[in-house]
């Protein structure tokens, strides 16, 4: 990936309004964007990243949904 592409990419990624994230197979945060963060009412992206380290059991109402999109 280009200088100037990789640069686009972090742009779109940090000012989008909506959240936009990237977690790993077993429910963490690997990537979050700044509206995620303030959509869920957190702070910073580092304390969501903190709090939220087990997104079926945290985020959904039934657990075993997360699995569908996994």
């Amino acid at each position: 990936m280009s200088a100037d592409t990789e640069a686009q990419y972090r742009s779109i990624f940090e000012n989008a309004v909506e959240g936009i994230y990237q977690t790993t197979i077993d429910g963490r945060y690997l990537r979050v964007n700044p509206s995620l963060a303030r959509i869920y009412g957190y702070g910073s992206v580092a304390e969501l990243v903190e709090n939220l380290t087990d997104i079926a059991g945290q985020l959904y109402v039934d657990p075993g949904r997360r699995e569908a999109f996994a």
